[in-house]
C-alpha cells in the first residue's frame, strides 16, 4: 500500500484495488512505528555483553577449554561497564560487523548453473556498497536479479512474500517467460502492481520490455542486458580454428520436444568441425548437460575436451574467450560470449536465447530447436567468425554503461 501510494495511486483508489488482492501476507516489519510519550536516557551502566550463553557452552564443548576458564571469561565479560575496554582473549577473533545495508536476491542460484553462478557475482560486483543475501528477509533491497523469473509459476510468490512496506525494490536484467512457450503462469496485473513499485526495472531482452508493456506496464523501463555481460575478456591466447559447444539437457522442455534432435545436430557439426582440423571442445554449463556432451562425442567418433563449467567458472569463461565461435544451446554461454568478444550461434530451445540475441543485435543468428541441423549450424557458425563482434560490443559497452547507472540509482534510493 505505502509502495502504491508513493506511486500516485489515490486512497480511494487504494482501497478500490486492496479490496480485489487475494494476498494474504505478514509483513515482518512495522508500517509505523510511534515514540515514546516520554523520552529517559540511556543508562551508564547499561552495556552490551560480549559474550552470551550460547559462545560459553561453544568455548566448553568444540573448543575444549575448561569450564573453569571459560566460566571465567564469561564473567568477566557480562561484569563490563560503561567505559571500560572488552577483554582480549587468545582464543576469539574480534571482528567488526557488517554495516552495509542487506539487498536479497532473487534468481536461481545455488544449483551449479554456471549461468545463475555468473549473474549472482556480477550482481555482487555491481553492488559492492550492499551486502547480497541470497536466503532470508530483506534488510533494504529486494533484487530480482538475472534469469527468466518474470511469469515463471514461483518467482512472484518470492517476491511478495519477502516484501516490507519500508524496503526498496529493483529489478536487474530479468527475462519475461514468453507465454507462447511457456502460457501464462502467473497474474500478469500482479506483476504490473509489484514492477510499478520498484526504484529501477531493467530487463534482459527487448522481447521481455514489449512483453511487460504488452501486459500495460507504463512505467520507466529500459533493456539494461543481462547482468553477466559484465564480464571483462580474460588475457588468454586465441586458439584458432577452436570451437566451443554448449548443449542443454531440457526433459523435452523445448520447440519441437526432442532433445535428441538438437544431439544429432550438434553431432554432425562436430563432425563437420574436426574433418576441417578445427578444434572441437565441449562446455558443461549444468551437471544435467554432461550426458548430452558424451553422447555428442560419441557420435562424433573421437573424445573431445571436456570444460565442466559448473564447477570451474574462470575455466569457462577462458575457453569462450580463447575460441573462434561458439554455439550455445545454453543462454549464458552466449552471453559469456557476448561479453568477452567471440562471435556465437544461439540455438533457440526456449525464447530467451532469442531475446538476449535481439539485445544485442544478432537475432538474425538464431536457429530454432524444432529447425536445426549440421549443416546449418555450420554455415551460421561461419558467419558469425565472418561478421564478428564489432557490433555486439557496442550494444555490450551500452548495456554496462546502463547497468552501472542503474546500480547508483538503487542506492540512492536504498540510502535515503
Amino acid at each position: 500500500m505505502v509502495k502504491l501510494h508513493k506511486a500516485g495511486y489515490g486512497v480511494a483508489e487504494l482501497w478500490e484495488k486492496s479490496q480485489t488482492w487475494d494476498m494474504n501476507l505478514h509483513w515482518t516489519s512495522a508500517v509505523v512505528r510511534l515514540p515514546g510519550s516520554v523520552r529517559s536516557e540511556r543508562p551508564s551502566d547499561f552495556t552490551h555483553s560480549s559474550a552470551q550463553r550460547q559462545e560459553l557452552a561453544i568455548e566448553v564443548v568444540t573448543r575444549k577449554r575448561s569450564l573453569v576458564e571459560a566460566a571465567t571469561a564469561y564473567v568477566r565479560s557480562r561484569g563490563q561497564v560503561k567505559g571500560q575496554q572488552p577483554q582480549e582473549t587468545a582464543w576469539r577473533e574480534e571482528t567488526g560487523p557488517d554495516t552495509r545495508p542487506v539487498a536479497r536476491y532473487i534468481g536461481w542460484s545455488g544449483h551449479y548453473n554456471l549461468g545463475d553462478e555468473v549473474m549472482l557475482e556480477a550482481i555482487t560486483n555491481l553492488l559492492p556498497w550492499a551486502e547480497i543475501a541470497t536466503t532470508g528477509d530483506p534488510g533494504k533491497l529486494l533484487l530480482l536479479g538475472g534469469g527468466t523469473l518474470i511469469n515463471r509459476s514461483s518467482y512472484l510468490k518470492q517476491v511478495t512474500e519477502r516484501d516490507t512496506p519500508r524496503v526498496e525494490r529493483a529489478v536487474i536484467g530479468t527475462g519475461v517467460a514468453n507465454p507462447d512457450f511457456w502460457g501464462e503462469q502467473e497474474d500478469p496485473e500482479r506483476w504490473i502492481r509489484w514492477l510499478s513499485t520498484c526504484a529501477y526495472v531493467g530487463v534482459r531482452g527487448p522481447h521481455s520490455l514489449e512483453r511487460l508493456q504488452s501486459w500495460g506496464f507504463a512505467g520507466d523501463i529500459e533493456v539494461s542486458g543481462d547482468s553477466a555481460l559484465l564480464i571483462k575478456k580474460p588475457a588468454v591466447a586465441p586458439a584458432a580454428g577452436r570451437v566451443v559447444i554448449a548443449p542443454a539437457w531440457t526433459k523435452g522442455k523445448l520447440w519441437g520436444g526432442s532433445d535428441e534432435s538438437v544431439v544429432e545436430a550438434l553431432a554432425s557439426a562436430v563432425t563437420t568441425f574436426l574433418s576441417e582440423g578445427r578444434d572441437v571442445v565441449m562446455l558443461a554449463s549444468s551437471p544435467d548437460d554432461d550426458g548430452q556432451l558424451l553422447q555428442i562425442g560419441h557420435r562424433s567418433g573421437t573424445s573431445l575436451e571436456f570444460v565442466p563449467g559448473y564447477l570451474d567458472q574462470t575455466n569457462a569463461i577462458e575457453t569462450i574467450a580463447s575460441a573462434d565461435v561458439v554455439i550455445g544451446e545454453r543462454l549464458h554461454s552466449c552471453v559469456i560470449a557476448a561479453a568477452v568478444g567471440t562471435p556465437f550461434v544461439p540455438i533457440e530451445y526456449r525464447p530467451k536465447l532469442r531475446d538476449f540475441a535481439a539485445s544485442v543485435g544478432v537475432e538474425d543468428q538464431v536457429i530454432r530447436s524444432d529447425e536445426v541441423s549440421g549443416p546449418a549450424l555450420v554455415e551460421r557458425a561461419d558467419h558469425a567468425v565472418s561478421v564478428g563482434t564489432e557490433e555486439i560490443t557496442e550494444y555490450v559497452d551500452l548495456y554496462r554503461k546502463r547497468l552501472r547507472s542503474a546500480a547508483e540509482l538503487v542506492k540512492v534510493a536504498v540510502m535515503a
